[in-house]
């Protein structure tokens, strides 16, 4: 009976030194992990600005996340935020880390900095622990005033007497620049009052065909190579709108191969063209702009209406017969 009662008790004793052995091998190595939070001063005035240390010690063989400081807290802001930094040599079995965050208050008040939280695991142990800084408080003070002493006036400035010296590094740059800019004026003005002037030996006059037929004949030649029917539907749009433009240009001198769409159609909301050519105008143009530019696929019908309204847009708005003068230009040889 008593040997029995000595063996309990004996595993009893084994299973009680195991846990406290486990027990003091836990707390030596959470002992290892300190995380502490200081600031340089506890007190600043709004505006100023304070450095809060971040140090954490812990163990080398062991994954440790480093905890990510907010852009603000309540009623502080984080101005800036260090690198982490690491201290301890290569065979230490212990580092530290350290981070600086600077922080400041635009209003008075008493303001909590709440801890900050370092996750971690320890080696061959898939759980996740932690360790955090202690809370700490900011205080922010406002200047004093005293409302015992009555306002006063804001003092007027005081002019102080300017050397040549502090002149020329104030204004070097403008009167350089000045005087650049009086030199190439004046080299432009020698330039062109003693340039030689081209005189034209003779002038050969050539005479160009009406607007409408030249736009007409090159419509014919789109409509000939039959590019939609190919595929070919940007090129297609670009081309018509192309021709139109430059019917445009040749028969009311606008320069419609620079303008948007929006602009040409402004242009002719002066009453140079009728209703029914505007419009057949307006859905050529957009209908283009729209296939060149959103890459939209328009239907069968939609191609054969595009070059139907071309056509009907230059019969609207050519010139009469009798309003079609030949235009001459010269053509200098020297």
């Amino acid at each position: 009976m008593k040997k029995v009662l000595n063996i309990k008790m004996l595993k009893k004793a084994l299973i009680t030194g195991i846990a406290l052995l486990l027990f003091i091998a836990n707390t030596g190595f959470s002992q290892n992990i300190q995380a502490t939070a200081k600031l340089d001063a506890t007190t600043i005035k709004i505006g100023d600005q304070v450095k809060l240390h971040l140090t954490v010690q812990h163990p080398l063989n062991m994954v440790f996340n480093w905890a990510t400081p907010p852009d603000s807290m309540s009623g502080i802001e984080v101005v800036e935020s260090s690198k982490v930094d690491t201290i301890g040599k290569k065979d230490s079995v212990v580092i530290t880390q350290t981070q600086t965050l600077t922080l400041t208050s635009f209003d008075s008040g008493y303001y909590p900095i709440p801890p900050f939280v370092f996750h971690y695991k320890k080696e061959k142990d898939t759980n996740d622990y932690v360790v955090e800084t202690q809370a700490l408080l900011l205080t922010v003070t406002t200047i004093p005033i005293d409302t015992a002493k009555g306002f006063k006036d804001i003092k007027n400035r005081l002019d102080a007497n300017y050397s040549f010296g502090e002149f020329w590094e104030v204004y070097k740059w403008y009167v350089i620049g000045g005087l650049a800019a009086i030199l190439i004026i004046a080299g432009l003005l020698v330039y062109f009052l003693t340039r030689k002037k081209v005189v034209p030996i003779f002038v050969e006059k050539v005479i160009k065909r009406p607007a409408h037929e030249i736009a007409l004949e090159a419509l014919q030649a789109v409509e000939n190579e039959k590019l939609w029917q190919q595929g070919f539907v940007k090129k297609y749009y670009s081309e018509v709108s192309d021709i139109i433009r430059t019917y445009i240009e040749n028969r009311y001198n606008v320069i419609a191969m620079e303008l948007t769409t929006d602009e040409i159609l402004y242009h002719f909301n002066r009453g140079q063209i009728n209703t029914e050519a505007k419009d057949k105008l307006t859905q050529l143009l957009k209908l283009s702009d729209l296939v060149k530019f959103a890459k939209v696929q328009p239907l069968p019908n939609e191609h054969d209406l595009c070059l139907t309204n071309a056509y009907s847009f230059i019969q609207l708005t050519k010139a009469k017969e009798e309003d079609i003068k030949p235009i001459e230009e010269p053509k200098e040889e020297n």
